[in-house]
């Protein structure tokens, strides 16, 4: 493997895992590298100043420069808020696309079935039934009380206006004994219209 892809290996690791290695590490982490090419490669990243050493004692430790770590933070930032704004409209489209199953599965949950509405129905047409037969019963009782009532009126109404009647006629010829007046002319000075 060359020195090149083994340092693009070994800067893409740190980039992935964005954690300190030492070269063992790396060893383990890069199965297809040697541990020849990963020191190059390392050796080649802290010249570049794309990798930092750390010396510890006799070990030493790697880890990305965090000027690269920004720099590739804010190539992807741009992508990420992209890639979220994508998600967050498909997730509403989902929300919305859930809200309206709900309100169709509400609309359904609150009917009832053919066989509650068919039962329900010949409760209604049984009720109705009792009701019409009571109905004709208490017309058929109310117009013979309500026959009864129109008839005792007109008599009493009839009764009522023979005996006024038959006082009218009495005044009205006493008067005309006592006028000399004809009977027409006197009943339109009385205000008699009607007289018989």
């Amino acid at each position: 493997m060359s020195k090149s892809k083994a340092a693009k290996q070994v800067f893409e690791h740190f980039k992935r895992t964005c954690r300190p290695d030492s070269i063992q590490g790396l060893v383990n982490n890069l199965s297809d590298c040697k541990k020849a090419e990963i020191t190059k490669a390392i050796e080649a990243l802290v010249d570049d100043g794309r990798v930092i050493e750390k010396t510890s004692g006799k070990s030493k430790i790697y880890y990305l420069n965090q000027k690269e770590v920004k720099k590739g933070l804010t190539e992807n930032a741009s992508e990420l808020e992209q890639g979220l704004l994508d998600k967050q409209e498909k997730l509403k489209s989902i929300e919305n696309a859930i809200k309206e199953k709900e309100a169709g599965v509400n609309l359904y949950n609150g009917r009832k079935t053919k066989s509650e509405c068919t039962e329900e129905n010949k409760k209604l047409l049984k009720r109705l039934d009792e009701v019409q037969n009571e109905l004709k019963k208490t017309e058929v009782k109310k117009s013979e009380k309500e026959n009864k009532k129109k008839n005792y009126d007109f008599e009493q109404v009839s009764k009522e206006c023979r005996k006024r009647k038959r006082i009218t006629k009495e005044i009205v010829d006493q008067l005309e004994e006592y006028i000399s007046k004809p009977k027409k002319k006197l009943l339109e000075d009385i205000g008699i219209e009607y007289y018989n």
